[in-house]
């Protein structure tokens, strides 16, 4: 049974796995945008760069990658499914005409 350390541990893991993907899909998202004065793209920065502050700078990305992750496991489900009735149907037709 496993303890709250591990729970911990593992918890840190994912957030720093988390935080290595984050860090440079907020830079890119300050590099391809357009700022205006200075200040604007310098706040933008410090918001990318701050730890755990900057999945907020590319949550819309987040939001599209996990959609696109569900979509897929859906599809995928759904081909799955069709190929095991299909082979649980051709198994009943083969059985009935034994």
């Amino acid at each position: 049974m496993p303890d709250d350390d591990d729970n911990l541990v593992g918890c840190i893991t994912i957030i720093v796995l988390l935080q290595a993907v984050t860090y440079p899909m907020s830079l890119v998202r300050w590099f391809i945008t357009d700022h205006n004065t200075f200040w604007f793209g310098f706040k933008e920065l410090v918001w990318a760069l701050v730890p755990l502050v900057n999945f907020t700078y590319v949550w819309d990305w987040w939001v599209k990658a996990i959609i696109f992750l569900v979509k897929l496991l859906i599809m995928l489900f759904n081909y799955v499914w069709e190929w095991l009735v299909a082979a649980v149907f051709f198994i009943i037709n083969l059985l009935i005409s034994i």
